[in-house]
């Protein structure tokens, strides 16, 4: 996949974790860029290249971290708590699904077993 792809691909995983995102574009020969506005209303723009994801530029008077990250979500992890806490309540309604399935299995086997 090149890079615009992957960077695509990246973003529309964590849309829900964003306010928005547009604007993915080639940079280079192997890079892309992409417009993201975060749950705290920042506007950044992420580049991917063969060193990682990492914030290219923002419009406003944060500092941007010089730090690459494997990915647009490992991005986020570390520079928006707004998705950190949209990430953590995902987990959250993701694990409590699991435990209400399990529970209905067991008493299901147990309805069997009766």
């Amino acid at each position: 996949m090149d890079a615009v792809g992957e960077l695509s691909a990246q973003l529309r995983e964590v849309s829900a974790g964003v306010e928005s995102f547009s604007n993915v574009r080639a940079e280079g020969a192997s890079g892309a860029l992409a417009d993201v506005v975060t749950l705290e209303a920042r506007k950044i723009i992420l580049k991917l290249d063969d060193n990682g994801v990492r914030i290219d530029s923002a419009i406003d008077d944060e500092a941007i971290s010089p730090l690459s990250f494997d990915s647009v979500n490992s991005l986020l992890l570390n520079t928006s708590q707004g998705f950190v806490a949209h990430f953590n309540g995902s987990l959250a309604a993701a694990l409590a699904q699991v435990v209400r399935e399990r529970a209905a299995e067991e008493a299901d086997e147990a309805d069997d077993n009766t």
